[in-house]
């Protein structure tokens, strides 16, 4: 505070300290809201502040090594809004398959903590097959899976009878070529394909007077206009 014979002169000083006291507080605040400014910012474009604190320009602009464009953003919020819930994959390998080998593929296509179920016994014909079935229901293990299919197999997806893929239990099923499988590659088995392939589930997430088709479509489309940089149908090192 100022003394009274101060005059003019001290209150002009106490003005200025109280707008500079004002000014660091409306600071403070501001730069509390710009990590959350930032995080929705990345999230929605993949962009970082281009602008440095206490600049009035909120403006964002891409990183370097990421280009996303319009299409790219409204896939991304569209694949969002709809989900797949679960995500089970089984194959049947006779008495001459290699089951560890098929079993690693398994474990890359999930996750690194998925566990995996191997059951022993005999098929309808009295020969012996081992069962290897393996689920990621966890949101974060199910995003996980998607993003190890190749952008490209969802469009292939989309073409092959989609509609004959989803039961009445909005389960969407698909079988992989597992020859190719356990080599690491993606490959969709079309038609009767072959005796033991990859069996593939994944629970559809859709609403009472929403048609699990079409929202499936658009979730899958969603998936393959994404851009990223894994687009080559391989699994290997997942």
């Amino acid at each position: 505070m100022f003394r009274y014979d101060q005059g003019f002169l001290g209150a002009r000083t106490v003005n200025h300290r109280l707008a500079l006291h004002l000014s660091l507080c409306l600071r403070a605040a501001s730069l509390d809201f710009a990590l959350l400014a930032i995080f929705y910012a990345s999230f929605l474009i993949g962009g970082c502040p281009a602008c440095k604190p206490g600049q009035n320009c909120p403006v964002f602009q891409p990183a370097a090594h990421v280009y996303r464009s319009t299409r790219d953003i409204s896939a991304g919020l569209m694949a969002q809004c709809m989900s797949i819930r679960s995500i089970h994959v089984k194959v049947i390998a006779s008495a001459i398959d290699d089951v560890e080998l098929i079993s690693s593929a398994v474990s890359n296509l999930l996750h690194k903590e998925a566990e995996l179920e191997i059951t022993r016994s005999k098929s309808y014909h009295g020969a012996m097959q081992t069962t290897i079935e393996g689920s990621a229901k966890r949101r974060r293990d199910v995003k996980q899976v998607a993003n190890n299919f190749p952008r490209s197999f969802f469009n292939d997806l989309i073409n092959n009878e989609l509609e004959r893929r989803i039961d009445d239990s909005k389960f969407l099923h698909f079988r992989l070529d597992l020859q190719e499988f356990v080599k690491g590659n993606i490959v969709l088995v079309k038609g009767n394909g072959r005796r033991h392939p990859v069996k593939v589930r994944m629970k559809i997430e859709s609403y009472p007077g929403q048609d699990p088709l079409t929202e499936a479509t658009k979730f899958l489309s969603g998936l393959a206009t994404q851009t990223t940089e894994k687009d080559e149908p391989s699994i290997t090192g997942s």
